[in-house]
């Protein structure tokens, strides 16, 4: 009969109430949000089944495979779209397409309506979207172990993926090992409270005040090492949480919501215990190049003879290359180390939890750091690109001065680095009446050739206002007016290339992440000239949503708003407004595509 009198001796597993044939063993939620097994004891025959399955109290007997150490691998799936929606580079959608194919079942973490997780195994291959990605909580496995033995009894292949602790839970409850089953795990940092996630969603949609309705938690629209967090709105808006800023990646990482056997975690080191052990290949860049664009890759490890045969099936939609275990680890140490357990009061922060909103618990427990180190790079950058951007140059090292320090329409913030960086070829006439914000690193003509003398030209008029929210980037040759009385406001980390023309009367707002090439213009003004004609409108604001891509000489007119993700091809008219996540090209443009998504 199990007892858990130590928290740390159960990984919540599930397998011991699948295996109960009386249904003498329920699971009680703590107020951590983890589950643990209670036992019926007017039920319970001491049969000793739900020991037996338990993966902590055998895992020695576990612990043997084909291959120690295993033979491994770097790959991605040469399907762009395949791996672009996987959390590393695609290679379990690769076997489960393999084992749909064959009519097999295959098995993983999949989402509720509410975004708890839970096991789930079918042989419908449309379930693979579900399927896919890692979901960085611990998933409900009750009822799977019995699933997944009634798959492998069908004969079929099967294909299921779990944490290391489930999938030797799954080894114990099966009692023997099936030809037609393939057991998947993923190097595992640990496994974090269902309750912490949810209590993040509740944050979000509360600030947002909208529903999430969709989620990825390795959102590559940044990058695959941005490890950001996208969340999707029922208003249509999006969230974008970036590593080390986003509440839930600190909280995770920070190792305060983890499962309390996570931190003696037995399921570590070699040999493993599945037939293959999936994670991202950080470092891949050292080891093999051509395989990292920063879309994500796959470290792939073989343990089995079995494994061994999957992979094989499935080469051909893989690019690969063969590496070193020791050219994975130092980068993954979560394979050979266990979790490490914060010196904090669990106690209080699980009541703290409880009652406060999650960007509360984040300033309390696991802040932005403010480290004096942080505050160095930060000064240490902004010198480099001061040099950079000026080359020391008296006239721009001047305009640096006086823009930053002393003209009085500007407001910048020296000691977090939010500062305009001009060229030695910029023309400023910025009014004194004019009000400039700056939060963040503004780079005015930012230039490829050194020696280029393309100038770079900056109006801001009487009583104007231009906001920049963030990190911001004007390529040389670029002509930016905002007339008197009219407001630009550029979002965070955006900007492009040579000659854009931005030609601002009344108002454009240009959203987070959006990127411009060469030549392009963007108006919500036709310079007063009239056009005889009903409802025509000399200016016209121009709202440019976040994560847009306008490509080289396109022409964003007046009164366009333009969706988020949205890409305008190159030489493009837009004359009216765009839905967001479509490809439109054309003069003017025409939707060729929907539901797009892309990489910066």
């Amino acid at each position: 009969m199990v007892n858990i009198t130590d928290k740390a001796m159960c990984c919540g597993c599930n397998a011991c109430g699948d295996v109960c044939a009386h249904d003498a063993i329920t699971f009680r939620t703590d107020i951590e949000g983890f589950w643990y097994p209670e036992v019926d004891k007017d039920k319970c025959t001491d049969c000793g089944l739900c020991e037996r399955v338990c993966p902590i109290l055998h895992v020695e007997e576990l612990k043997r495979n084909d291959y120690n150490p295993p033979v491994c691998y770097g790959a991605y799936h040469k399907n762009l779209e395949i791996r672009f929606d996987s959390t590393s580079g695609g290679a379990f959608s690769a076997m489960a397409e393999s084992v749909y194919k064959q009519g097999g079942y295959v098995g993983g973490a999949v989402y509720d309506a509410n975004f708890f997780a839970h096991q789930f195994i079918s042989d419908n291959k449309e379930d693979l979207k579900r399927l896919r990605s890692s979901k960085y909580l611990q998933s409900d496995a009750r009822g799977f172990y019995t699933e997944v033995k009634k798959a492998v009894k069908t004969g079929k292949p099967v294909l299921v993926c779990g944490t290391p602790c489930q999938m030797a839970a799954l080894r114990r409850y099966l009692n023997k090992d099936y030809e037609n089953l393939i057991i998947v795990d993923f190097i595992c940092k640990s496994i974090a409270s269902p309750k912490a996630h949810r209590k993040y969603f509740d944050y979000l949609e509360e600030i947002n005040a909208s529903q999430v309705v969709s989620f990825k938690a390795k959102n590559k629209e940044l990058g695959w090492r941005s490890l950001t967090k996208k969340s999707t709105f029922a208003n249509g808006k999006s969230y974008y949480g970036v590593r080390g800023k986003d509440l839930y990646s600190r909280a995770y990482h920070s190792g305060m919501i983890d499962r309390p056997s996570c931190y003696s975690c037995q399921f570590k080191d070699y040999p493993r215990i599945a037939d293959v052990t999936l994670a991202d290949f950080w470092g891949v860049e050292k080891v093999a190049k051509e395989l990292d664009n920063d879309t994500g890759t796959s470290a792939i490890l073989i343990n089995s003879e079995k494994g061994k045969k999957i992979f094989e099936q499935v080469s051909k939609r893989l690019q690969k290359k063969e590496v070193k275990l020791e050219n994975i680890q130092p980068f993954n140490l979560a394979l050979v180390k266990a979790a490490v357990c914060p010196d904090y009061d669990r106690k209080q922060f699980f009541r703290d939890l409880e009652s406060m909103r999650f960007d509360q618990l984040g300033d309390k427990y696991f802040p932005v750091s403010t480290r004096k180190y942080d505050r160095v790079r930060t000064l240490a950058s902004c010198v480099r690109t001061f040099i950079g951007m000026t080359q020391l140059r008296p006239k721009a090292v001047w305009q640096f001065l006086h823009l930053n320090f002393f003209h009085p329409a500007i407001k910048t913030d020296w000691k977090k680095g939010k500062l305009l960086f001009p060229t030695p070829y910029c023309v400023f006439e910025i009014d004194k009446t004019a009000k400039v914000i700056v939060e963040g690193r503004i780079l005015l003509g930012n230039k490829r050739f050194r020696k280029s003398k393309l100038e770079s030209r900056f109006l801001f008029g009487k009583n104007s206002k231009v906001e920049f929210q963030g990190d911001f980037r004007f390529g040389y040759g670029c002509d930016v007016e905002v007339f008197d009385n009219a407001e630009l406001v550029c979002g965070a980390s955006s900007g492009g290339n040579i000659g854009l023309t931005l030609i601002c009367g009344d108002k454009i707002h240009i959203g987070n992440h959006t990127f411009y090439g060469r030549d392009v213009s963007i108006r919500d003004t036709n310079g007063g000239h009239i056009i005889a004609q009903q409802g025509f409108k000399d200016t016209n604001p121009v709202i440019i949503g976040d994560f847009c891509w306008l490509c080289s000489e396109c022409k964003i007119m007046p009164g366009v708003k333009v969706g988020d993700g949205t890409v305008v091809g190159s030489n493009s008219v837009v004359i009216a407004p765009l839905p967001a996540h479509v490809l439109v090209t054309g003069s003017p443009v025409r939707i060729i595509d929907t539901d797009i998504v892309w990489k910066h």
